[in-house]
């Protein structure tokens, strides 16, 4: 059986990644923004008796690397093109930019290696009455040149047959320009001279990109081989009137303009009027910005007002099949073990939470991969870049605070489109602020008992108290590090469009998917253990711990009997949805066993839980439960006397700890000192804003005490912001930045 490897290679937001998805039927996460694939995605697929492996690579713009620091991605990309052995190269394009596409085609067609063009976008291309003869593109370019539309897989199978086939033969390699001849011959000499094993197609490519300046072609040699061909470098280019970098790169455009003339593109007159006047409203200078946070805002009325009326179903119905059926039955068949009962109990109400969370998770997710598809995200982060640049911060990392949206870990992964160091270093830190869709589920669970009416404000506040806490660790760290400039932010901004509706909702399937299996997996799992721990000296232990924690955050206003909301905290750690869920556990075990004194049969207790989920029907579109059963909101409304305390513990939920899966995130694109700083940071800040949220609230009720508590607040937090500061000084003394 035959075997080829296939790098899948491009510009930034051509849809490499949603043609990776259709050759090998992969999920990888798409959008219709620039920097979504940060790290490659390996896949395969089988066609004409070849076992094909697939490697969906980073969008870059050139395959050539000027400088020694630059973005992660970028880089990830030059090292698997030098150290990697690919078979063919699959170059996607858009052909609504060809001309600029084609410089990267050009340096593919100088490494020796069979290519084929992947004319992606066909569909837009029709739409749009575009016209490109592909048939002439393939000629001049002496490659294959395959039509394809990833979003609606069409002309797939196609270049499925080209990449398997037997005959595919290496285009013709382009000689250098003739200034550059002798010297280009020159260093192929002294590559051989080092006996690297390299073919001589090969070597005339690394001699080619080592007089273009690339900085990781000397990576491929030892140490002497790099100071002698140095020297046949600089002899080269001393006798050079122009760099030699130039040169090249001139020769490329000339091709391309020659590639074009050939090609003859018809492009349509006026075809950009529209996305032109779009852009002239979402991105104007004065209403920009207020149409994004209203855009935003309607995203979390719909997630809470819609969510409710779904999740009041939900919950109503899970509660009756997943946690008093299975409960009761076995009660009804095992009374005298009563601890399999709690077990099954504590699995039920982790399933039942989970279903319940399920529809906000859902309705933020359509609306966010909605935005996504269109193309708007991409233009709000050059709207926040203004706001940004102001604070000499990044504004390319807002896409990675959008990501952050959804979840954390995958955000803190983008921050490698970020071309400086310092800059990738901000945004991680500023990332785990961001309020993820865990943290979303618990907002509107704990919203819906303290502010029926004005949960959706609310909600929106705690994002822009998030954003905002962001944007304020960015820039204590600009403080830190003295005057060091940000690189401005490039981007290139993605067509307009409507979104496909198949592939809106396969994300949403994907994301939701993802998130229900994690998350029942740790509910349930700490569901069963609190449950277990709830009998006997463990529920004493339980008690204490969670009195001792609730001691201590007695500044915002929790007390000993809200215990139970102290142990969610804890075992929010782990994963912040599991809040929800060890507030329903822990407020319902002192309820295990509690049905109408009419059951008194299992034929009872069955028409009982067809009653509950018939009712449930009935009563559709009734928003009266948002993840919390009815006995976690009455004891919560109860203990928690006051809407301060209520706002300061979301507070804290939003700043705190970051759960394990960021926290081991940001060590692995940093270090664990960044890590450990991070949580220093966050829990300073967490405790630090929640008592100012719940002094002020209840200023009337103490004033005195009020004052004394923010007054000592702000001097604690001044401190430990200098403290962390010299640390960060620190930090970038040992060479750790």
């Amino acid at each position: 059986m035959m075997h080829r490897v296939v790098g899948l290679i491009g510009n930034p937001n051509v849809g490499k990644t949603a043609l990776f998805n259709a050759l090998t039927g992969a999920t990888a996460h798409v959008g219709n923004w620039p920097g979504v694939t940060v790290a490659r995605h390996v896949g395969s697929f089988r066609a004409h008796a070849v076992d094909v492996s697939v490697v969906d690579l980073p969008g870059c713009y050139a395959c050539c690397s000027y400088t020694e620091e630059g973005a992660l991605d970028e880089e990830e990309v030059m090292r698997f093109v030098l150290n990697e052995t690919v078979d063919v190269f699959v170059n996607v394009v858009d052909g609504r930019y060809l001309q600029r596409h084609l410089y990267l085609t050009c340096q593919l067609l100088e490494m020796g290696v069979p290519v084929v063009v992947a004319l992606n976008m066909s569909d837009l291309l029709d739409d749009k009455d575009v016209k490109i003869d592909h048939r002439a593109l393939s000629q001049s370019l002496g490659c294959p040149v395959v039509r394809v539309s990833a979003k609606y897989q069409r002309g797939v199978r196609r270049l499925k047959e080209v990449i398997a086939d037997h005959d595919l033969t290496v285009p013709p390699v382009p000689p250098v320009p003739d200034v550059l001849s002798m010297g280009h011959k020159a260093m192929v000499e002294g590559m051989k001279a080092c006996d690297t094993g390299h073919s001589d197609a090969r070597l005339h490519w690394l001699a080619r990109r080592w007089l273009e300046g690339d900085t990781l072609t000397a990576s491929v040699f030892d140490q002497s081989c790099r100071k002698r061909l140095k020297v046949i470098a600089d002899q080269v280019t001393a006798q050079l009137s122009e760099p030699a970098d130039f040169l090249i790169a001139d020769q490329r455009y000339s091709r391309i303009q020659m590639f074009m003339s050939t090609v003859n593109v018809k492009y349509p007159k006026e075809s950009n009027v529209w996305s032109n006047r779009l852009d002239a409203v979402l991105l104007h200078r004065w209403l920009g910005l207020p149409i994004f946070f209203a855009l935003m805002y309607g995203v979390f009325c719909l997630a809470v007002q819609g969510g409710a009326i779904i999740q009041a179903w939900v919950a109503q119905i899970a509660d009756a099949i997943c946690v008093s059926l299975p409960t009761q039955l076995m009660l009804f068949w095992f009374p005298q073990f009563h601890i399999w009962a709690v077990l099954v109990h504590g699995i039920g109400v982790g399933l039942s939470t989970m279903l319940t969370l399920l529809p906000v998770v859902m309705l933020t997710t359509l609306c966010l991969v909605f935005l996504e598809e269109s193309g708007y995200m991409a233009r709000a982060a050059f709207l926040v870049d203004r706001l940004m640049n102001v604070l000499k911060l990044p504004g390319r990392a807002f896409i990675a605070m959008i990501l952050g949206f959804g979840c954390n870990v995958p955000a803190i992964s983008a921050t490698r489109t970020l071309a400086s160091a310092k800059d990738r270093i901000m945004t991680v830190m500023m990332v785990p602020f961001m309020s993820c869709t865990a943290r979303l589920t618990v907002y509107t669970a704990l919203a819906s008992v303290f502010f029926p009416r004005k949960g959706a404000i609310v909600i929106f506040g705690l994002y822009m108290l998030g954003f905002l806490v962001g944007l304020l660790t960015a820039w204590i760290l600009r403080l830190a590090w003295g005057n060091a400039n940000s690189v401005p932010m490039v981007m290139e901004f993605p067509g307009y469009q409507l979104p496909f509706l198949g592939g809106v909702l396969a994300q949403v399937r994907r994301r939701s998917l993802q998130f229900a299996t994690r998350a029942t997996r740790v509910i349930v799992s700490v569901s069963v253990g609190l449950s277990i721990l709830s009998l006997g000296l463990g529920q004493t232990l339980l008690v204490s711990l969670g009195q001792g924690i609730a001691w201590l955050l007695a500044p915002i206003g929790m007390t000993a009997e809200q215990w139970p909301a102290a142990i969610a905290l804890l075992t929010g750690l782990l994963a912040k949805e599991v809040v929800v869920g060890t507030l329903n556990t822990l407020y319902a075990q002192g309820h295990l066993g509690v049905l109408p004194d009419t059951i008194h049969s299992m034929s009872a207790m069955l028409q009982w839980t067809w009653h509950q989920i018939i009712l449930a029907f009935q009563q559709f579109g009734a928003p009266d439960d948002t993840g919390l059963t009815a006995l976690a909101r009455h004891d919560l409304k109860t203990h928690m006397h006051s809407s301060a305390s209520a706002l300061a513990y979301l507070s804290f939920i939003l700043l705190y700890l970051p759960c394990v899966s960021t926290i081991a995130a940001v060590q692995k694109e940093l270090s664990w000192q960044w890590a450990c700083w991070g949580l220093l940071w966050s829990t300073m800040l967490a405790y630090g804003v929640a008592v100012l949220v719940y002094q002020f609230g209840t200023l009337w009720h103490h004033p005195m005490l009020s004052v004394i508590a923010v007054l000592g607040t702000c001097a604690v937090l001044s401190l430990m912001t200098w403290c962390l500061i010299r640390w960060v000084r620190y930090i970038e003394s040992k060479e750790l930045v």
